[in-house]
């Protein structure tokens, strides 16, 4: 009889988590997930903005946020800010254009993650960039990268770079990002 009602009391405990758990589920939204585009292959380093310095990446979900890994040199008076564009073709035409959002970093922090939120944008392929730099202004970047999705764009020159960026989509998506083709 004592086991019984142990049972019965840990079966009804066991249940209320359970029921507590569903209903968390069902009023919180789901996570976002944050992804990198690094793919592990090139070699790493500190790349200095002197114009611009962009990424072109096709995204294959709604997102909301991304973010650079950026050194300053121990610098204190650095400076930049971070854009979203909708890619129109190349860089030029693509940062020409209105910004989908912008954000400045002033100042900046040596090697803070610096990141930007907007309201969700749809899947499409987009530019995200570090521009207007003031200072010693960089982005860690994997060099000389093999089989990358997008394209590093750097004062007009495209390059086979992935820099330490991070795209934050609404949701968990199997595969977060198509593959471009180069302008060149």
């Amino acid at each position: 009889m004592k086991h019984a009602n142990i049972k019965r009391i840990l079966t009804a405990i066991l249940a209320g988590v359970m029921l507590v758990s569903c209903a968390a589920c069902l009023v919180l939204p789901s996570a976002a997930a944050e992804v990198s585009v690094l793919n592990g292959t090139g070699s790493r380093g500190a790349v200095e903005v002197t114009g611009y310095y962009a990424y072109r990446a096709i995204v294959n979900g709604e997102f909301s946020a991304f973010s650079f890994a950026m050194p300053t040199w121990t610098e204190t008076n650095s400076a930049c800010t971070l854009a979203l564009y909708k890619w129109t073709g190349d860089p030029e035409s693509s940062m020409a254009a209105e910004p989908i959002a912008t954000q400045r970093f002033d100042p900046m922090r040596d090697n803070a993650t610096n990141k930007i939120t907007f309201d969700p944008q749809p899947a499409g392929e987009y530019l995200f960039a570090v521009i207007e730099p003031r200072g010693k202004v960089g982005v860690w970047t994997n060099q000389s990268c093999t089989d990358n999705l997008g394209f590093l764009y750097q004062d007009g020159v495209e390059k086979n770079s992935l820099p330490e960026m991070k795209i934050t989509f609404t949701e968990d998506l199997a595969e977060p990002f198509g593959k471009c083709e180069t302008i060149v």
